[in-house]
């Protein structure tokens, strides 16, 4: 038997050449069903197999969309503790502007600072 690739009737003529040959019908139908139960045991293997690897995966996602949706509801009850906070104080919004300007007051203080020491990098860098 060659390669599989073969017609089954060019098969079937190549083992029946001679009327010898139809005594052995009967093993080669045997080896045949063999081969097919061979065959279809490793098919039914391979997809549960595959059916276990595809259960394994939706268990995952499944598993993971529910953590996301956890996640996703605790960053909501901390933005909305959040805006309550801010407006549970009543001058929030001046404190906010305050905070922003210390903050953009302390970047001018280190660009101040790097200009001032400019000169001497250079110089050290020469």
């Amino acid at each position: 038997m060659n390669d599989g690739a073969e017609p089954p009737n060019l098969k079937l003529a190549e083992l029946l050449r001679h009327p010898e040959d139809l005594e052995k019908l009967p093993a080669l139908r045997a080896e045949l069903t063999r081969k097919k139960a061979a065959v279809d045991s490793q098919l039914r293997v391979g997809l549960a197999e595959q059916l276990s690897i595809t259960q394994a995966g939706m268990t995952s996602i499944s598993a993971a969309q529910q953590t996301v949706n956890i996640i996703k509801d605790e960053m909501m009850k901390i933005d909305k503790l959040c805006a309550e906070a801010q407006n549970m104080i009543r001058d929030f919004p001046q404190i906010n502007l305050v905070a922003q300007i210390h903050r953009n007051f302390e970047q001018v203080e280190v660009m101040k600072s790097a200009i001032d020491t400019f000169a001497t990098n250079l110089e050290e860098l020469e």
